[in-house]
């Protein structure tokens, strides 16, 4: 029987410690999370690879001391926002529901791993091998302090690893691809009142804005999509603007090639102008699982507790693909449709429900 109570104050006090990136700072929700640990006798380790951005590592031991599963989820959130009705950073109880940022995204999954872990070491369980447990920084900004940084130092060891980052039970074995790119367009100054004589970056930057829109315009997991996030230029309104840049998104799945995706780019922007540049702020590669055992057991284990599991594809990116040669695949338990908006909730059945899960799955690895 899931310790209801407990679960929901760690998640309140998850909440409770601000980690919102950006502007990036785990310190609070990691002291939390190595407290808790200790706690209940597991050894844990910071990494940490700038200042206030700890990632925390914990192993829960197993018969044998090699590693056996990663379980893995972040600290951080998205900046709260407004339109709250709520205080975003109180952790609410109101109709079966926690309130607060995080408690979806991806607060409620730390908690249910935290808690999963307590109660099968109050029930005196050894998984068969060490289950390494890690959760990280700077998920929402492109992990530079957080798994991308713990992959080059050769963490986690685990071969099989779960990332628990995702909603209402999917499990989700593929993942598109990504490229953020940000474009620079050079023009000409001129008077306002003489345009002819410049050259407008800003009106160069939304040819080549509605020819990628043209040439990137599926729906969909199966197609390359494009949207334009962010966009600024030009010094005044009487001037001809000589620089303006643009953010781009594109996502593309498995069987594409990002590399030709780029160069796709390029010749679009080169076909209005030759005076450009683009800085590639984000990529990963997609993703498609290969090796079903570990899907297999979550859905077992997800069965076992009464829960219809969903295998998913992804539009988005959790880091599928960051992890070279391993065997992953990802999961989550928060309420559908919550992440990074106002009034986030998750669920408390889907709190309950996740540590049961997660129990299941480690005791039948």
């Amino acid at each position: 029987m899931v310790n209801k109570d407990r679960v929901i104050n760690i998640l309140q006090r998850l909440i409770q410690a601000r980690s919102e990136n950006p502007p990036g700072d785990e310190s609070k929700v990691a002291k939390i999370v190595v407290d808790g640990m200790k706690h209940i006798g597991l050894d844990a380790k910071i990494h940490e690879f700038t200042k206030n951005r700890p990632n925390v590592l914990g192993i829960f031991r197993g018969e044998e001391r090699v590693p056996g599963l990663c379980l893995i989820a972040h600290l951080d959130t998205v900046p709260a926002g407004k339109g709250w009705s709520v205080d975003p950073f109180e952790g609410v109880v109101k109709n079966g529901r926690i309130y607060g940022r995080g408690a979806s995204d991806c607060k409620g999954n730390v908690a249910v791993i935290l808690e999963a872990i307590r109660e099968l070491i109050e029930e005196s369980f050894v998984p068969n091998r060490d289950i390494e447990i890690l959760f990280v920084a700077d998920e929402e900004t492109g992990s530079k302090y957080g798994m991308r940084a713990l992959i080059k130092k050769g963490i986690p060891k685990s071969k099989n690893v779960v990332i628990v980052d995702s909603g209402n039970f999917g499990i989700v074995v593929a993942q598109k691809g990504l490229l953020h790119l940000r474009i620079k367009v050079y023009g000409k100054e001129a008077h306002g009142a003489a345009p002819w004589l410049g050259v407008n970056a800003i009106e160069q930057s939304v040819k080549i804005i509605r020819e990628l829109k043209r040439r990137f315009n599926g729906k969909g997991f199966s197609s390359v999509t494009v949207n334009i996030g962010k966009i600024k230029g030009g010094e005044k309104v009487n001037m001809v603007a000589d620089y303006c840049e643009f953010d781009i998104d594109i996502r593309y799945p498995p069987g594409k090639d990002g590399r030709k995706i780029l160069r796709d780019v390029k010749s679009i922007i080169k076909s209005v102008t030759k005076n450009f540049k683009i800085e590639i702020l984000d990529s990963q590669d997609p993703y498609l699982l290969k090796k079903k055992d570990l899907m297999g057991k979550l859905k077992k284990s997800m069965q076992k507790v009464g829960v219809e599991p969903r295998i998913d594809r992804i539009k988005g990116a959790v880091g599928l693909s960051l992890f070279k040669g391993k065997n992953v695949i990802a999961t989550g338990f928060g309420s559908p449709y919550q992440a990074h908006k106002a009034n986030e909730y998750i669920s408390i059945k889907n709190l309950v429900n996740g540590v049961e899960v997660i129990k299941e799955f480690i005791k039948i690895l």
